[in-house]
């Protein structure tokens, strides 16, 4: 059995489900009225009345309405107005620490085979933004992920290299959890929550399977379509709407190489030999 990712990345355990920033410029941004849930901090990336709302500590998919619907009424309160900006996102933290290595090298699969699918539904501006850039933009992520599974070595996701990827992994290290930037500035709480329910879809089906490998063995025995059936369940309807097998493949084509670096069907009982956590 594989080491969980908390006690493998050396990370304190830390309750909730997820964390979220929340990136906004605009007009009179609130000062107070959210401080159960919420901080208020500054982005020197961000320009104008700015500013990054972050969740104080994680919380579960319950509370999640109850956070949002805190930071609804300040803005409410506040007559907030939003300047969309390609430099402003959301980002979702979705934590991960308690899953087996080997589940967490499945769950970077599942969110790459559908990640071209995934950012349709997200602003038309976030595809090829430089705060967060698809497999597709930065390839380095597929060799990084390679030389992971060949040699896991945690020290590869601490580099700030992958820190504006649409997937984050130098969050993991940090705090234990996958930060996904490719949602864009937004107060509309829906779009949010479903997004970050289908983040938890990819996740909890990352439990599912053996390994990586039979991660993508079942995708093409099921067919790709009927595969993200059974990940999203009831939510794969936002995702069919954009469903492209070509985008699903292209992307498969980019990973396969780093899942098959490795046999996941053997297991090292030499215990002389270098401890490798996905052992």
């Amino acid at each position: 059995m594989s080491l969980e990712v908390y006690k493998a990345f050396k990370v304190s355990k830390t309750p909730g489900e997820i964390g979220i920033e929340l990136e906004y410029e605009g007009l009179n941004l609130p000062k107070k009225g959210y401080e159960v849930f919420w901080a208020r901090t500054a982005d020197n990336s961000l320009r104008g009345d700015s500013g990054e709302f972050v969740l104080r500590k994680p919380v579960s998919r319950e509370n999640l309405n109850a956070a949002l619907g805190e930071l609804d009424k300040a803005f409410t309160t506040s007559n907030t107005k939003i300047v969309p900006t390609y430099r402003a996102g959301t980002h979702v933290h979705i934590n991960v620490q308690e899953l087996s290595t080997v589940q967490l090298i499945s769950y970077f699969v599942m969110y790459f085979m559908f990640e071209n699918l995934l950012l349709k539904i997200c602003s038309p501006e976030r595809t090829g933004n430089h705060f967060c850039l698809r497999l597709r933009d930065a390839s380095s992520l597929a060799d990084l992920l390679a030389e992971f599974i060949k040699d896991p070595n945690i020290g590869l996701f601490q580099s700030d290299n992958y820190r504006y990827a649409a997937l984050n992994v130098n969050s993991i290290p940090k705090f234990g959890s996958l930060e996904f930037r490719a949602l864009e500035s937004t107060t509309d709480w829906k779009k949010l929550t479903k997004w970050v329910d289908l983040l938890l879809a990819l996740k909890q089906a990352s439990t599912k399977f053996d390994n990586p490998a039979s991660v993508l063995l079942s995708a093409s025995g099921d067919g790709f379509e009927e595969f993200g059936k059974k990940i999203f369940g009831k939510l794969w309807g936002d995702v069919r709407d954009f469903y492209s097998e070509e985008e699903v493949r292209q992307n498969i084509w980019e990973i396969q190489h780093a899942v098959f670096s490795k046999d996941w069907t053997t297991v090292n009982l030499n215990i002389f030999a270098k401890s490798n956590i996905f052992d």
